[in-house]
């Protein structure tokens, strides 16, 4: 099952983390969430599900915060510290340190906003490892390499990828060079309008067969066995 708190807060963006602002009000009732959810958030018993906007929002309240996400330096200045900055700080670490834990995420498009522009970085995420994205541009997505070694389960559906290459192996924004997807188990790329496999899924052995089976309408699903592993090769 899922958890989300979405549905009061379409559109966060332009908000500051001020005090009663729906900003603050979006994180404080995240945080909630994690207190009455978080056994079964952190064990992967439920998934988080996030809007865009809402991501972002956090993201761009951490990169101000902190100068960076996820411990990852944006080379942008952090805001200076002062006594209502203080309280934000902590309240973002805490909300840092809950997201690293999260083992399932999904994220979704906002109703009113989908801008392919915005770039949704999942450093904050260290501990995912079932990673669905639904309408989401693949271009729009960032540090989805550091997931690479622990993604059991990576559902990624309209989400306008043409080959496979783009996210199994350069990942996104990051370009990234070709490793092994150690963990995976399930890939999902049904409605992509897949053009090209290309050279990204390799066959392990006799007891771990990755298979392909593209389906009608460019459906592309790929189910290695139990004992197998989606290896990314150049």
């Amino acid at each position: 099952s899922r958890v989300s708190i979405n549905d009061k807060f379409e559109n966060p963006f332009g908000d500051d983390m001020n005090s009663g602002s729906p900003g603050e009000s979006y994180i404080i009732e995240l945080l909630n969430l994690f207190d009455r959810q978080g056994a079964a958030l952190f064990s992967g018993t439920n998934s988080l599900c996030l809007t865009l906007p809402c991501l972002h929002y956090i993201q761009s309240q951490m990169v101000a915060m902190f100068g960076g996400v996820g411990g990852l330096l944006s080379g942008k200045v952090a805001t200076p510290p002062s006594a209502e900055g203080g309280k934000n700080r902590a309240t973002l670490r805490m909300l840092e340190e809950r997201l690293g834990k999260v083992i399932a995420l999904k994220l979704i498009p906002d109703k009113q906003v989908n801008n392919p522009q915005v770039i949704l970085n999942l450093a904050p995420f260290r501990s995912l490892q079932v990673l669905i994205l639904k309408k989401v541009h693949i271009k729009s997505i960032s540090n989805l390499q550091l997931l690479r070694t622990q993604l059991k389960t990576l559902i990624v559906q309209r989400c306008h990828i043409e080959v496979l290459h783009e996210l199994l192996v350069t990942c996104g924004t990051d370009d990234a060079t070709p490793i092994v997807w150690g963990s995976l188990k399930e890939l999902d790329v049904s409605f992509n309008a897949l053009k090209d496999l290309g050279q990204c899924l390799v066959r392990p052995g006799d007891k771990g067969q990755c298979l392909v089976r593209p389906g009608d309408k460019g459906q592309c699903l790929v189910r290695p066995g139990d004992k197998g592993q989606c290896l990314v090769r150049p």
